[in-house]
């Protein structure tokens, strides 16, 4: 683990209890999976825990999405709260170049950034954002993956879970065919 790692997970584990906020007890670099729930709580000090740490371009950022992902929260939305949101995404794409800049990523071309791209726009068609996440096609993804890993021999995985997904595809549509 390097220092930066370090840091973080030292400034998370010195936080001090909050009954509203989760206390990452051992710190978030041995995390393996991230559950919705600890991405919320994770969202709630993260700023506050990389301040001085990271980056200013990171900062800048960082805050950037965090802004638009609580915006997208608001129950119901103006003008004005839209022209924030878009402020974020604006300012969040500026600054974006500092992941690949650090060698963090290779590029932005990241699913999720893109569906974000379709917030506002899905806002102003159904007046909210309540219910445009991704959780259902990452659920439906886990579930696919898992059960199309474990029909496979764990050789040539991904093909056989390709195979095996057009398989069930397949059987799924003839299922309709007969229930039609």
């Amino acid at each position: 683990m390097d220092s930066k790692e370090d840091e973080v997970d030292r400034r998370l584990q010195t936080m001090p209890l909050h009954p509203n906020i989760c206390h990452f007890k051992k710190g978030i670099s041995l995390v393996s999976q991230w559950t919705g729930n600890k991405y919320k709580q994770m969202e709630k000090v993260f700023l506050g825990v990389v301040a001085r740490a990271a980056d200013p371009d990171i900062m800048k950022a960082v805050r950037a999405v965090l802004d638009f992902v609580y915006y997208t929260h608001y129950k119901a939305h103006t003008e004005d709260s839209l022209s924030c949101l878009q402020d974020a995404w604006i300012h969040f794409h500026s600054h974006k170049h500092v992941f690949v800049r650090l060698g963090v990523r290779d590029n932005c071309n990241i699913p999720k950034l893109h569906s974000m791209s379709h917030y506002i726009d899905s806002i102003q068609l159904f007046e909210s954002a309540d219910g445009y996440n991704t959780e259902g096609p990452e659920r439906l993804h886990m579930d696919f993956a898992k059960l199309g890993y474990r029909a496979s021999n764990r050789k040539q995985d991904i093909q056989q879970m390709t195979t095996w997904m057009e398989c069930q595809d397949a059987v799924r549509r003839f299922d309709q065919y007969l229930q039609w």
